[in-house]
């Protein structure tokens, strides 16, 4: 039967591997935690022999082995000590003095440790007489005891307070490098949870670790980018159920908004064999992903700058192959792609008259020049002729020297270049044509004054000869000619944009038959016109002075068609109707009753390539110094902002027809029908007259005293100011002119109406800008007259403005 051992040992590990050992030769083992457990069933079944640790919880081994040599049941047991903690000769020979039969130290090698545990086993004397060694006195047994378990106690006590400063140091190290580690550590237990962060987290993510810790993992995508976190999630989950995964690239999304990329790596973490989290290195690459995105992007911009660039990029040899061309290249020498181009001589696409200057730039290259910028003429693959700028440089490409030519096709700058001067003449006739402009609205300004007094005075005294039939005719003719003549000016007026264009019912055929008066002057006697004025309705919404410049026009460029040849110009109205049959031939305009205006020439005519730009600005077939090109512009202009269309029909050698075609009013324009005449409205209040003209000035004061009005006039508008100022509160109105010296009749009612705010103001003035009558509201204009005016209208202007007075 084998021989039972019991071994007593609190550490787990040191049982198993003692039992191994004793069981390994033969012998039953039965193992203890603490000396109390050991006596406990060794009282119950006694062993053999029992091996026995000294520092135990509960009961330790001097204590067990005290008692169990005491009593009559275990004291023939032979006890064995086999201890780590007490190993000094002291510590043995106290263990021996309590009826121990050996004191092994550990760790021992198995084999000795056999031996000594069989020599035990195998002696032959009594153990009947344990504790033949006694101490004496139960003191004496404490007082050792203790010696012993105070010394070791102290031990244990500075090796722990050792090991605790060591651990110290080692927990500053840690906590050092945690806080000041540059990656981002964090660790997460097995519920997903956050259980620390070291601080870098918020150098990089903005996020104080005290905002993620204690988080679950779900809580957290509003630091990920949405397929980081699934992938994140997943490799937790991984890990934490012990797998090996390869490092990963998440993107986080930090506080601000920035997107950062972290290379992070895990592994989980063991407590006595089980995983009970995991721990993870994060590490911001965010500069190196973006270094490397730049590069790609460079890479991907500079092949994509390369490839499809504007201009030819073309790397060549100096014997003149090509070792590269970009897709620009193909399209220039239109060849069927950049790659068939490679291995070609650049000669063969060299103008014969370039090929020399081509090589001598090539030589210059090779002697240590280090670039050129040169002309040359090319033939494209299609056999036309490109004249091309050069830019080249000597490179390196692939191990031998190349040359790198940047290339832009200028043909179209060269023909650009031929039209320059045909364009800079254009541009000079236009301000040309501007310049006269000014000068005609400068000459109608001053006309219209010397116009005012002729009216006025006509009107002033023809009323003194009404008695005298034949001199009253001849005031009433001299009127109707001012009449004319003023209608006249204020054409010059908005040809030269210095009026307000105004759009009111108006009678075409009377507008065709000045136009035709006035043509038969400025053509030649071989040119004969016709008028054919065939519509009962000839009244369109329209701007007077427009209708007479389009005509102008049509007919100036019809004479000019029968220059030297003679021929016939025919002006036409003619009153149709747009219906649904014919309504596809007007495609801008709406069905009803037009009126057609037409001028036709038997002049040379237009040929179709001409046709098609005739209403472009400056587009011209007339010599230098015929003309601008602006006319058929102007008339296409005129036509459009009046509602119309235009079209044009011609033949070569037979002559062109233009048809305006403008809609027409449903009544007929507003005319003057004769009336009985009728006494004007007078009165007398007091009024101050301002005009820096001296005779306008007089002719004002006159016949607004013949009105029955009290009057000053002023020719100085500083003097008329300081005047009113006088007097503020005796006068009734102010009459005042707009362009004067030193101020404007604006500045004036400005002024005066600092004075007096109440006063009302009638502005005189030979035209009307549009910004004037912003103007006129802005400094509390109460009327506007256009000079020259008759003495009616004036009449009617001042008692309106005063019948308004408040």
């Amino acid at each position: 039967m084998a021989q039972r051992i019991l071994i007593v040992d609190d550490q787990e590990q040191n049982l198993y591997l003692l039992q191994v050992l004793l069981e390994g030769n033969g012998y039953e083992v039965e193992s203890a935690f603490d000396g109390a457990e050991a006596l406990k069933k060794a009282r119950h079944a006694p062993p053999d022999m029992i091996v026995t640790d000294i520092l135990m919880p509960v009961m330790d081994g001097y204590t067990l082995c005290r008692e169990w040599k005491s009593g009559d049941l275990l004291k023939h047991i032979p006890l064995v000590f086999y201890t780590a903690t007490y190993t000094k000769p002291k510590d043995e020979e106290f263990a021996l003095s309590l009826g121990a039969e050996r004191f092994v130290i550990k760790p021992q090698e198995p084999h000795i440790l056999m031996n000594i545990l069989k020599e035990v086993l195998n002696q032959k004397h009594s153990f009947e007489q344990a504790g033949a060694r006694p101490l004496g006195e139960e003191m004496e047994f404490f007082r050792q005891y203790n010696a012993i378990l105070f010394e070791k106690l102290e031990k244990k006590m500075s090796d722990l307070e050792a090991a605790n400063r060591q651990l110290r140091l080692l927990e500053e190290k840690y906590r050092l490098s945690f806080e000041n580690v540059t990656d981002v550590i964090y660790m997460i237990d097995t519920d997903l949870k956050i259980l620390n962060m070291s601080p870098s987290v918020e150098k990089i993510l903005g996020y104080k670790p005290e905002e993620l810790i204690g988080r679950p993992v779900s809580d957290l995508k509003h630091i990920f980018l949405p397929e980081s976190f699934e992938k994140a999630v997943s490799d937790t989950r991984l890990i934490l159920q012990g797998q090996t995964i390869p490092t990963a690239i998440y993107r986080f999304l930090s506080k601000d908004g920035a997107v950062k990329h972290g290379d992070v790596s895990g592994s989980p973490v063991m407590h006595e064999g089980r995983i009970t989290g995991m721990i993870a290195v994060a590490r911001d690459i965010t500069k190196r992903i973006e270094a490397e995105e730049a590069l790609r992007e460079s890479g991907t911009m500079f092949r994509t700058l390369v490839e499809h660039a504007f201009d030819s990029t073309i790397i060549i040899d100096l014997e003149g192959t090509i070792l590269f061309a970009n897709n620009s290249a193909a399209r220039t020498i239109e060849a069927q792609d950049s790659d068939s181009l490679v291995g070609r001589n650049v000669m063969d696409f060299v103008a014969p008259e370039s090929r020399e200057d081509v090589l001598n730039d090539f030589i210059e290259l090779a002697k240590g020049h280090d670039s050129y910028l040169a002309e040359y003429s090319l033939i494209t693959g299609n056999g036309r002729r490109i004249r091309m700028e050069s830019v080249g440089k000597l490179i390196v490409f692939e191990g031998k020297a190349a040359v790198l030519a940047s290339m832009r096709d200028i043909t179209d700058r060269i023909r650009a270049a031929e039209e320059k001067e045909k364009l800079r003449d254009q541009l000079l006739q236009a301000q040309k044509m501007e310049s006269m402009g000014a000068l005609a609205g400068g000459i109608a300004h001053d006309f219209n004054n010397i116009l005012g007094a002729i009216i006025g005075y006509s009107e002033l005294y023809k009323e003194q000869v009404r008695d005298r039939p034949k001199v009253y005719r001849g005031m009433e003719e001299v009127l109707n000619a001012a009449g004319r003549a003023r209608d006249l000016v204020q054409q010059i007026l908005t040809f030269s944009r210095q009026a307000v264009p105004e759009k009111r019912p108006t009678a075409i055929i009377p507008i065709v038959s000045e136009v035709a008066r006035f043509i038969r002057a400025s053509l030649p006697s071989t040119i004969e016109i016709r008028q054919k004025l065939n519509a009962t309705s000839d009244v369109v919404m329209a701007d007077a002075t427009h209708m007479h410049q389009l005509l102008m026009n049509l007919c100036t460029n019809a004479g000019h068609a029968m220059t030297g040849k003679g021929g016939m110009l025919e002006i036409g109205v003619e009153e149709i109707a747009i219906g649904r049959e014919k309504q596809w031939l007007f495609p801008t305009l709406d069905g009803g009753r037009y009126l057609k205006l037409e001028v036709r020439d038997t002049g040379h005519g237009i040929n179709a390539e001409h046709m098609e730009k005739i209403f472009d600005p400056y587009f011209t077939t007339k010599g230098k110094g015929e003309g601008t090109g602006l006319g058929l512009a102007v008339v296409h202009g005129i036509t459009k902002d009046h509602g119309g269309e235009i079209k044009v029909y011609s033949e070569i050698g037979k002559g062109t027809r233009f048809s305006v075609y403008l809609p027409l009013m449903e009544k007929q324009a507003d005319t003057i029908p004769p009336v009985a005449e009728v006494s004007l409205p007078r009165g007398s209040e007091r009024v101050l007259f301002i005009d820096d003209e001296e005779p306008l000035a007089n002719l004002g004061k006159e016949l607004l005293e013949a009105l029955g009005y009290f009057v000053v006039t002023e020719t100085d508008p500083v003097k008329a100011i300081e005047e009113f100022g006088r007097n503020r509160d005796t006068f009734d109105l102010v009459i005042t002119d707009k362009t004067m010296p030193r101020m404007t009749g604006f500045d004036v009612a400005s002024d005066l109406h600092k004075i007096r705010a109440d006063i009302p103001v009638i502005l005189c003035s030979g035209f009307q800008e549009q910004e004037d009558l912003e103007k006129q509201s802005a400094c509390g204009i109460s009327c506007f007259i256009m000079k020259p005016f008759r003495i009616k209208i004036l009449a009617e202007a001042i008692r309106n403005t005063l019948g308004k007075k408040v």
